[in-house]
Order: structure tokens, then sequence, then C-alpha cells
């Protein structure tokens, strides 16, 4: 496997950012109705639908999907994204930990904010004007705004997809 690559290696879309994707809810059009599915692995596979408007004004970005669902089911749910919407982020974070009382998976925002302190500073730097983030969790939203990063939340409104989701480039 190679090497994540480093900034100055990095293709920037248009927005000149690298877009933090949020998944449950941000991405996926119908994350709440896994409750009726007796397996995520289930719902994943067969259910899970995915924001088609958003993944065609993503697909020309440099994208990191951040999500808190557990590492155990990335690969499905990148197989599931690309076999249904033919496109995949460059990168993805999917939640290896633990809360602190151990019986649940770390918070969205606890988690996503180890990966940016992790691995995604030290590899392309710390400077928040590089990043945008879109999230469903206000948790989430307020801790990149904690550190200076543009988020906004994710529209649900299916029927109403924002024409300009992405941070408008200066002129």
């Amino acid at each position: 496997m190679p090497a994540d690559p480093i900034l100055s290696e990095v293709k920037l879309g248009p927005s000149g950012r690298i877009i933090l994707q949020d998944l449950n809810v941000a991405l996926s059009s119908n994350f709440r109705e896994k409750k009726f599915y007796p397996s995520m692995s289930e719902f994943v596979a067969d259910i899970e639908k995915y924001r088609q408007w958003l993944v065609d004004l993503l697909k020309s970005e440099y994208v990191i999907l951040c999500t808190a669902r557990s590492e155990r089911f990335r690969d499905a749910t990148l197989e599931s994204i690309s076999s249904k919407t033919g496109w995949l982020p460059q990168q993805s974070y999917f939640n290896r930990w633990l809360n602190d009382a151990g019986d649940g998976p770390l918070e969205p925002h606890l988690a996503k904010k180890r990966y940016l302190t992790d691995s995604i500073f030290p590899r392309y730097g710390h400077d928040p004007s590089l990043y945008f983030g879109i999230d469903s969790f206000g948790g989430t939203r307020s801790m990149y705004q904690s550190l200076d990063i543009e988020c906004r939340d994710a529209n649900r409104d299916d029927s109403k997809p924002w024409s300009a989701l992405l941070p408008k480039l200066e002129p």
C-alpha cells in the first residue's frame, strides 16, 4: 500500500481546500433508517444511500472522509459508496477508539479531533484555511470552529440541495 501523499503532492480542487466530509447523515441520505435493520453490515450493503448531488460537488475536490463509523465497517462502506455513486474520497478515517468508559465508540467530535491531530495536521499542516468541514454533528462543527476551520452543517433536505456548498475562491 503506497504512503499517503503530503500536501505538496496533493492536487486540490476548485475550492483550494481539503474537504473534511462527514459520512453518517451528511453523506448518507438515509442513515436514520439504520435503526430498522438488524445489522450495520446489512444496512451498508443493501440499504444505505448517498447524496448524489453532494458527491457531484465533491468529485472535483480533495476529500477526506472523517466518520464516527467504526473501523469494522471501513471496507464495506467504501465499497458501498464506490458501487452506488461511482466515487470515492481520496482518504478516509473510521473510528477505531473506545470512549473513556470503554463501553462504546469514541464520540464523533473526539474521534475527528484525533484524526486531525494524529494524522491530517502532521501530513498537510496546521493552517486552518486549508480545510473545510461538512458535518452533521454540532459537537464536531464546534470542534472544527474551535480550530478556526470553516465548517457547514450538512444539508438534510435533498429536494433543495445546496447550489454552492463548497467555499468560494477568492478573486
